[in-house]
Order: structure tokens, then C-alpha cells, then sequence
């Protein structure tokens, strides 16, 4: 993608997250998927039943 491509879409998440936060929601950004995973494990305690 092009520079301008890239700032629009930083743009829009970072004012989802935002709106997210007003409704006291929790808006979180990952890169990739490593960092993904490595959230995942902060949030969701050992031994938690996750329901999809």
C-alpha cells in the first residue's frame, strides 16, 4: 500500500479506538499477528473457557 493509503486507515483506527473508548470500550491496535497472540495470553487468564 501507498503512504497515503497507510496514513488513511492509521487515521480511521485511531478514531475507531477513540469512539470506542468514549463508550467505555476497550479499542486495542496489533501490527501482526505475533503481537496478537501476545495480547491474547495478557488478557485472557490461564485455564478461561472462551466461547466463539
Amino acid at each position: 500500500m501507498d503512504n497515503n493509503t497507510l496514513w488513511y486507515m492509521e487515521k480511521r483506527i485511531d478514531r475507531t479506538i477513540k469512539n470506542l473508548n468514549r463508550r467505555n470500550m476497550d479499542g486495542l491496535f496489533v501490527k501482526d499477528k505475533n503481537e496478537l497472540i501476545t495480547l491474547l495470553k495478557k488478557l485472557i487468564d490461564d485455564n478461561s473457557t472462551v466461547g466463539v
